[in-house]
């Protein structure tokens, strides 16, 4: 099998205990003469003793001192019990206290205590002696120490032994002579998984994988027969869940008893010996290639000097082509002179490794190579060895001469360059020319002490921080930048900085050349200023943010935290702070011109730059007066607008490390002529604003609209008024709008206006008609002015639009008003004439009918004119009715309660194809008004409703209460605020279109056939409306009906029941009756009926005569009848001077129509009698004998 047999044999070294019952032997045999015993005993080499009871010694043997090491003088004086170890007395004790009378100690094995401290194992018997008497005790003890020792020792050893094959990672196994398994370690378990009792008694070759099989019996029997012979095998087992392990097997042989039994196997694991064998091959590999392949030389020489091993590189160095080359060399001697090796060997004996040891070395050819070594003295007891690598570094060296020799031209030439040169590391200046510590201020020694951080300006040390920190972090490219320092004086100096990574002494550094700038700088600066100032006056909103931008602009020229602007108002009396910055907290309001340091550059017109002392002298000398805090520098320069000194800017300091200079005060002084400009211009611009605020303020709140518009028709800007007049719902919606497509009514119009403009170059105020977004039309009254460019070129207009919609319907319905109001006087005026007329025609025929009899033949052709008159009494009354002369007896009425009362009436009316529903308000208000009017407005207008259904239909009439504000009165202007009680008629008919809705209350306009209608109709209901103090408004449309909606004012007086009265025939009477009327014919009427009826007429033609009749009369006059309209003056005023001179006189008035004389808006004045023609002549008997049978004042009723 291939194992290397190693011999081994395993013994054991029996122990022989004595028992504790044996007698004790003498270690020789007793003489057969007559020796004393105690002789015998006391020679006997095994510790012999005699004890009582107690355990106390009375004898003891030599070899009892010999043992213990106690004499027998101090053994005699001592108990058992103290020689024995501590954890055995106890046990001993218990043992002889428990033991009987004349009975034997117990055998026991006992480990004594010597007198030197160790300790010795006996074994001990007892004996008893003097015939048996227990007085005394021989015991008998063997040192028994080393057996009992080797026993310990062997019993360790076969457990170290287990311990090794139970814990040991290999497997181990003893094979009899066929190879069965007679013992398995435990470690079986681990590599191949199976319990030991499960391998125990198997052939150890049922493991063994087929291709090894062989191998592993040639090894066994190898093992069995010559176990000297055999190597160490591999073979593959097989493990419990059958994949193959790699094992390393070798074997002894194992022998019992001096013979041969079998062998002692073990098997290591070596896969991953084999797998890290395999690695180790691989990275020998690699390290030979690292060997071969390495750039740097790599070597192996003697301390004495020859060449052991090297690679090509290190033959290359050397001018040698191979490695090979240069083994086979006898002799290698690369220096150029011995004593250079012997220098280099002492050093390295010295120091045993040298680490970049530059060396100057020899070629094959002669020539000078220069090498960087790195090697290690290996000491060995045989010989000492040098192993290192070596690098060609002959160009390095000659580079480095040549730097060292640019460094040498380059330190001339930086020394005396005009640029400055600056090398840092980050810590701290490693180098600065001439030139730097000039821009610097201070010396190459004080800025080796000084940081880089310490020259930058503290406005740029975070940049410097950030760019430190890229470098730090790997950023070596060059960079170029503005750098801001501090000068040694403290004046800030500008550079023009480049600055690249290099390596200097050793280090990495940076390098930084720059030259200055500060001059280039501040004209750049200043005339960025200028400019940004200039941007200034047209990017900032307001004078505010102006000043705060010129802090911030002069605060980047200078020191600048405590900073004011003082102005003067337009007075010139007074001086105001609209900005004002202080560190302090210091806050100035204005204050009347005096005599502080601000005014005093204001009168003299001056720059000032004072620190305490200038101050001071300005005080003593009265020039000024101390003001504000007290401050180490104080700066102030004018703010001119031509010649004229209009305010101060002023910068102060309080810090003693900053103080300002002449040139601060040159550079403020520059600035302030910019700065003036622009806060003038601001300041104008604020003017101008405020100016234009106002007009926008007027535009903005103009109940007129306002517009700018482009010839094109497009709105530029509106005004609110236009937006809200056109109906849309902003301005920026309306701005979006075509005005020919969107607002003007009638495209052309606008198109007319900007011909009339184009040819007459003005603008003409006209009329005309505009569409809301709602699409309703509205009229317009324009006016305004073009606007021009520069070039003269009309851009567009400026516009005025007043919508005098309202007012135009207000005009028509004054022309209207005013065409009723005409009409109605005429309609009056004819009726008072035809109401004359009518009176006689109407009168006579009733005379005449009272004297002839039924039979008479003219009595029929009579009536029939009494009948004419009547009709034509009836036009009249029509018409006095629309006039509003006609004369009323209002009543306080419940409308609801009128239309109840005309129900019947009007369903006799309306006809049977006409349904009527009426639609009355629970507690409807009261109107005062005429009954018998009212009704006849009800009817009129279910008649004319009638006439639109000719077809049948529905007419509605409904009442409601209703309260018209002013919204409603702003749409129908005539029209006042109130409550009212409505009363509408509606019908379903054909309706009425605008031009005809816009006459119907003129009188005798029709749309009927001729011989259809009067034309009075509507035109009567229109005058007992207005007369009423109503409103009537018409809403019609064409083939879906109308709407005749009548408003009468609400009362809150109770309603009136109404007067019933029936009519007496006129009695006769004898009182005498002054007679005024200028008509002939109805004076004569009159004079003819109060004759028949028995009165004294006295008559009269006009006024005059009536007077003097009164005054001549010499007998009483008890009434005065007189026409309301007489020439020379009216019947009331006529009325009144008779009855100065007759108090008790009674008057009764006649008249055409109402006169204002008597009448208040139809009204009756109270205590006054009217007679309305035309009347008849029983009712003016009646009227007359009711006037004198009354009372003095009585208030006259109506007939």
């Amino acid at each position: 099998m291939g194992f290397r047999p190693k011999p081994a044999r395993v013994t054991g070294t029996p122990g022989t205990r004595v028992s504790s019952n044996a007698r004790p032997r003498a270690s020789h045999p007793l003489p057969p003469s007559a020796i004393d015993l105690f002789q015998v005993l006391e020679n006997a080499s095994d510790v012999m003793y005699t004890h009582d009871g107690a355990g106390h010694f009375t004898w003891v043997n030599a070899a009892a001192e010999r043992v213990s090491g106690y004499s027998r003088d101090e053994l005699l004086s001592m108990n058992i019990l103290d020689l024995l170890a501590p954890e055995q007395a106890p046990t001993v004790r218990a043992r002889w206290a428990d033991r009987r009378p004349g009975e034997l100690p117990v055998p026991f094995t006992a480990e004594i205590i010597v007198k030197d401290g160790s300790r010795r194992t006996l074994e001990v018997g007892h004996c008893l002696t003097e015939g048996g008497s227990s007085a005394s005790i021989l015991s008998i003890g063997r040192d028994v120490t080393r057996h009992v020792r080797a026993e310990l020792d062997l019993r360790e050893s076969e457990e170290r032994f287990r311990a090794f094959v139970e814990q040991s990672s290999d497997m181990l196994a003893l094979l009899d002579e066929q190879g069965k398994v007679i013992y398995q370690s435990h470690s079986i378990t681990s590599h191949l998984g199976y319990l030991p009792e499960e391998v125990v008694g198997r052939s150890c070759f049922d493991f063994v994988h087929p291709e090894d099989l062989e191998t592993a019996l040639v090894g066994f029997r190898q093992g069995l027969e010559d176990p000297g012979k055999g190597d160490a095998i591999l073979l593959r087992l097989q493990h419990r869940l059958g994949q193959w392990k790699s094992f390393e097997a070798v074997s002894s042989t194992y022998i019992v008893g001096g013979h041969k039994t079998g062998l002692l196997a073990s098997f290591r694991y070596v896969g991953d010996r084999l797998e890290a064998e395999i690695e180790l091959r691989a990275s020998e590999e690699r390290y030979r290639q690292l060997f071969q392949r390495n750039l740097a030389g790599v070597f192996l020489s003697k301390l004495s000097g020859g060449l052991l091993d090297c690679n090509d590189s290190f033959a290359h160095i050397f001018g040698y082509e191979s490695r090979e080359q240069m083994i086979k060399l006898a002799d290698f001697n690369p220096y150029f002179a011995p004593e250079e090796r012997d220098r280099y060997v002492a050093r390295l004996k010295r120091e045993k490794a040298l680490s970049n040891f530059e060396m100057r070395l020899r070629r094959r050819d002669r020539s000078e190579v220069w090498v960087l070594e790195n090697v290690t003295l290996l000491e060995d007891e045989d010989a000492a060895m040098i192993q290192g690598t070596l690098v060609d570094i002959t160009e390095r060296k000659h580079a480095e001469q040549a730097l060292a020799e640019s460094e040498s031209k380059f330190r001339a030439l930086a020394e005396s360059a005009t640029t400055s040169i600056l090398i840092h590391n980050g810590q701290g200046f490693m180098y600065c020319n001439e030139a730097a510590q000039k821009v610097c201020g201070y010396s190459a020694e004080e800025m080796r002490e000084m940081t880089p951080m310490d020259l930058v300006h503290p406005d740029q040390r975070e940049m410097m921080s950030r760019r430190a920190a890229e470098r730090q972090a790997g950023d070596t490219s060059m960079q170029r930048y503005e750098l801001h320092i501090v000068h040694k004086d403290g004046e800030d100096r500008w550079l023009d900085c480049s600055t690249s990574a290099i390596q200097f002494a050793g280090e990495r550094a940076i390098m930084a050349t720059a030259f200055e700038i500060t001059a280039r700088t501040h004209a750049e600066r200043l005339q960025s200023a200028l400019y940004r100032i200039s941007d200034c006056i047209n990017s900032v909103e307001d004078l505010e943010h102006l000043y705060k931008a010129l802090h911030q602009i002069i605060g980047e020229l200078m020191y600048a935290r405590n900073l004011y602007i003082a102005l003067l108002n337009d007075a010139g009396d007074y001086l105001q702070f609209p900005y004002y910055i202080d560190e302090n907290g210091i806050t100035a309001t204005g204050r009347p011109l005096g005599r502080g340091i601000s005014e005093y550059v204001l009168r003299t017109g001056k720059p000032l730059l004072a620190g305490p002392q200038e101050i001071h002298a300005l005080q003593e000398s009265g020039e000024i007066q101390q003001s504000g805090p007290k401050c180490l520098d104080w700066l102030g320069v004018p703010l001119r607008q031509g010649n004229k000194v209009f305010g101060v800017i002023a910068l102060q300091s309080y810090d003693a490390n900053i103080r300002y200079r002449e040139r601060d005060k040159e550079i403020l002084t520059y600035v302030s002529q910019h700065i003036s400009v622009a806060v003038a211009r601001k300041r104008q611009e604020e003017a101008l604003r405020a100016s234009e605020a106002r007009h926008r303020s007027l535009v903005e709140s103009a109940v007129y609209g306002m517009y700018r518009s482009t010839l094109d028709g497009r709105f530029l800007d509106v005004n609110p008024a236009l937006v809200q007049m056109l109906g849309y719902s902003s301005a920026e919606e309306l701005l979006t709008v075509d005005m020919a497509r969107d607002i003007y009514a009638d495209a052309d119009q606008r198109a007319a206006i900007l011909q009339a403009y184009s040819q007459s170059g003005r603008l003409s105020t006209c009329e005309l008609r505009w569409k809301r977004k709602d699409g309703h039309q509205i009229t317009v009254r324009l006016s305004g002015t073009p606007f021009k460019n520069e070039q003269g070129e009309t851009l567009g207009f400026d516009m005025i639009a007043e919508d005098i919609s309202e007012r135009r319907t207000l005009e028509e319905q004054l022309r209207q008003s005013q065409k009723m109001e005409a009409v109605g006087r005429l309609a009056g005026g004819i009726a008072h004439d035809f109401n004359n007329l009518l009176t006689v025609i109407k009168g006579y025929s009733e005379l005449m009918l009272d004297d002839l009899d039924a039979a008479h033949p003219l009595r029929h052709e009579v009536d029939e004119v009494r009948k004419a008159a009547d009709r034509a009494a009836s036009l009249t009354r029509q018409l006095l009715a629309f006039s509003r002369q006609q004369v009323l007896a209002p009543k306080v009425l419940d409308l609801n309660l009128v239309v109840h009362n005309m129900d019947k009436l009007l369903h006799r009316l309306l006809g049977e194809d006409i349904d009527l529903f009426t639609v009355l308000e629970q507690g409807l208000g009261r109107v005062k008004a005429d009954p018998g009017q009212v009704e006849q407005v009800v009817m009129n207008l279910a008649v004319n409703a009638r006439d639109a259904m000719p077809q049948g239909g529905k007419l509605t009439i409904e009442t409601v209460n209703i309260d018209l504000d002013e919204a409603y009165v702003r749409d129908h202007p005539a029209v006042k605020a109130g409550r009212y009680v409505m009363i509408a008629v509606s019908d379903n008919g054909t309706g009425m279109p605008d031009k005809v809705k816009s006459r119907i209350f003129e009188p005798f306009f029709t749309t009927k056939e001729v011989g259809k209608g009067t034309g009075l109709g509507l035109s009567t209901v229109y005058g007992i409306v207005k007369q009423s103090g109503g409103y009537i408004w018409v809403y019609s449309e064409v083939d879906r009906g109308s709407t005749f909606k009548v408003y009468l004012p609400r009362v809150d007086a109770p309603v009136e029941a109404p007067i019933s009265r029936s009519l007496q025939p006129a009695r006769h009477g004898s009182e005498t009756v002054l007679l005024v009327e200028d008509e002939d014919g109805v004076r004569s009427l009159i004079r003819q009926v109060l004759h028949k009826h028995g009165y004294n007429v006295l008559e009269a033609r006009n006024s005059g005569e009536a007077l003097l009749m009164c005054e001549r009369h010499p007998g009483k006059i008890d009434m005065l009848l007189t026409d309301v309209v007489l020439q020379q003056m009216s019947g009331r005023e006529l009325a009144e001077r008779l009855l100065k001179l007759r108090p008790e006189m009674k008057v009764l008035y006649v008249s055409g129509y109402a006169d204002d004389a008597i009448v208040h808006h139809g009204v009756l004045t109270a205590g006054m009698a009217f007679l309305q023609k035309p009347f008849t002549t029983e009712a003016l008997a009646r009227k007359i004998r009711y006037v004198l049978d009354g009372p003095l004042q009585l208030i006259g009723a109506r007939d």
